[in-house]
């Protein structure tokens, strides 16, 4: 993801869910055609109702009526690979929405970027797609689109949430790259990767921007997974969830 990811510039929005000043958990407006409001309100609640402190493996997927829930824990690997929050993904045949919910640094605002790899069969380990992968982006049929955006409040814990639709490539920053469009093609066949952006602290009359765009307040760029920005204008990937085909 290193090559693709550090040159994006801006991506249109799917959905924007956020609150600045308290890092809540606003739950997405719903589009009934996707998923229920129920769903995604269970889905929420009960990741609002546990802490993002796991000390056990969360990884397991259950379907029902059509629809699979799958939990992945949120890893850290700056600081050596531990696990850091939690995150919920549903699948229909229609889309996936997410919930994610993680340990932050206070007053730093963040973005969460769907990583999608339509072909994972593909991937130079199958079903085990890495950022080498990207070298072959048509193969794997990658696409990277923003899913959410919030500001750690005080505590430094922070929630997102936010849905894809198959087939809507409205968010797809392919285009940029002299690449088509490619979007979520099968959501139960794809790999998905939670990636969560740091943009640094807020700052003041960028605080929109800084949780809706790659490039909000950025002007120093860190490699993905290597530092957490400290200061204004520092970003880097810091966080992500991995969520193999279904």
């Amino acid at each position: 993801m290193k090559k693709l990811v550090t040159m994006l510039s801006a991506a249109l929005l799917i959905i924007i869910v956020h609150s600045c000043e308290t890092g809540e958990l606003v739950p997405p407006e719903v589009d009934s055609d996707l998923f229920t409001e129920s769903e995604l309100t269970v889905l929420i609640d009960n990741l609002m109702t546990a802490s993002p402190d796991v000390t056990t493996d969360l990884s397991h997927a259950r379907e029902h009526r059509g629809t699979i829930k799958a939990v992945q824990p949120v890893i850290d690997p700056i600081n050596g690979g531990i696990i850091i929050g939690k995150s919920k993904l549903l699948r229909n045949k229609k889309g996936i929405a997410m919930a994610l919910k993680s340990h932050l640094e206070p007053g730093h605002a963040y973005t969460i970027w769907w990583v999608v790899w339509n072909f994972p069969e593909n991937c130079t380990v199958p079903g085990a797609c890495t950022d080498a992968d990207f070298a072959q982006a048509v193969a794997v049929g990658v696409d990277v689109m923003y899913a959410a955006g919030n500001v750690a409040g005080g505590s430094g814990i922070a929630g997102f949430a936010g849905h894809l639709k198959e087939n809507d490539i409205s968010a797809s920053t392919n285009e940029f790259f002299g690449l088509e469009p490619v979007g979520l093609l099968d959501s139960k066949k794809a790999e998905i990767h939670l990636v969560v952006r740091s943009h640094g602290p807020k700052i003041p009359g960028q605080v929109q921007d800084q949780i809706s765009s790659y490039e909000g307040g950025c002007t120093v760029f860190f490699d993905p997974f290597t530092e957490i920005p400290d200061a204004p204008g520092e970003c880097a990937d810091t966080q992500f969830a991995i969520y193999p085909p279904a």
